[in-house]
C-alpha cells in the first residue's frame, strides 16, 4: 500500500478582530502566519473503504479532524480508505490550530497520493474540517475574513524569531460568549496593520493585536504571567494566538529562557 508523510504546520494570529456576527457565527478579520512547528501525519492507503486513525498511540474517532478529513475526501471523491498515524508536536487547545492542521495535512496527503491539484480541493470542503482550514491549507501569511472562507495572501516582512508559551488552553465557544457579554470595544488591528504595510519604516512588531486577549486572560489566569515572562525576556512585541492561551513574542535572536519554545515564520 502507498504511504506518505505530510507535515501539519501550526499557525499564529498576528491580528484577530471580531467584526460582527452572522447566522450564529462571529465574523473575523485577521492575519494568520504559518510557523515552523508541525505534527507528522502519515497516510497509508487501504484496498477497502475503511479509515483508522491513531494519534500518539491512542485510537481516534470521528471527533478527530484528520479522521474527519479522510472521511470527507473518501466520500467526496469516491476514494479508498486509509490508515492515519499522527505524531503530535503542536500543543493542543492553545490557539495554534493544531487540530485543524492535522485535518488539512490529511487532505493534502490524500490529494497527493491520488494526483490531485489545489484546484481540486475546494474551500467548501475544507470549511467542513474547521474554520481555519482554508487559510491553513497553503503556507504563508494570509488575511482571513468572515468565518474563514475569505483568504488572501499578504506580502509582509517578518524578520523575527518567534518564542511562545503554550499554556493550558481556553474554551473557544466560552471565549466568544464572554466577549459578547463583556461588550468589549473592538479594535481594528488588521486594518491598521494593512494600512501601514507600505510605510518605509514598517515593523510588524508595532501592529500585533487580538480582540480576545482581555477575555482569554480573564478565563485563563496563566496568560498574563506568560506575557510578562516573554516581555521580560526582551521581546520586541508580545501577543496571543487565536482564542488562547498560547502567548508568543517576536525576538531579533533566540536566547536561553526557560519555558520558551522557539520557532520561525514560514515564508
Amino acid at each position: 500500500m502507498e504511504t506518505i508523510i505530510e507535515r501539519a504546520y501550526a499557525k499564529i494570529n498576528l491580528t484577530l478582530d471580531i467584526t460582527g456576527e452572522s447566522g450564529g457565527f462571529h465574523l473575523l478579520d485577521m492575519l494568520v502566519a504559518s510557523i515552523d512547528l508541525y505534527d507528522d501525519v502519515k497516510i497509508t492507503l487501504r484496498d477497502d473503504k475503511n479509515i483508522t486513525c491513531v494519534m500518539d498511540g491512542a485510537v481516534q474517532d470521528s471527533k478527530n479532524s484528520a479522521y474527519k478529513a479522510a472521511v470527507l475526501m473518501r466520500d467526496e471523491f469516491s476514494l479508498s480508505g486509509c490508515d492515519i498515524e499522527i505524531v503530535k508536536r503542536i500543543p493542543v487547545g492553545g490557539g495554534l490550530g493544531g487540530s485543524t492542521a492535522d485535518g488539512v495535512a490529511t487532505v493534502r496527503a490524500i490529494a497527493r497520493l491520488f494526483g490531485m491539484d489545489r484546484k481540486d480541493i475546494g474551500d467548501e470542503l475544507l470549511l467542513k474540517i474547521g474554520s481555519d482550514a482554508p487559510s491553513m491549507y497553503d503556507l504563508g501569511v494570509k488575511r482571513v475574513c468572515g468565518i474563514g472562507e475569505k483568504v488572501d495572501f499578504i506580502d509582509i516582512k517578518l524578520p523575527y524569531k518567534i518564542a511562545f508559551i503554550a499554556g493550558s488552553g481556553v474554551n473557544t465557544a466560552l471565549a466568544y460568549k464572554t466577549f459578547d457579554d463583556m461588550k468589549i470595544q473592538k479594535t481594528q488591528y488588521t486594518d491598521n496593520l494593512i494600512s501601514h504595510l507600505n510605510d518605509s519604516n514598517f515593523d510588524i512588531a508595532n501592529y500585533l493585536g487580538n480582540n480576545l486577549f482581555e477575555v482569554a486572560s480573564s478565563l485563563n489566569k496563566k496568560i498574563i504571567p506568560a506575557v510578562e515572562k516573554i516581555k521580560n525576556a526582551g521581546a520586541n512585541a508580545v501577543s496571543m494566538s487565536g482564542s488562547g492561551s498560547s502567548v508568543f513574542g517576536l525576538f531579533e535572536k533566540e536566547m536561553d529562557v526557560d519555558d520558551l519554545v522557539w520557532t520561525r515564520f514560514i515564508p
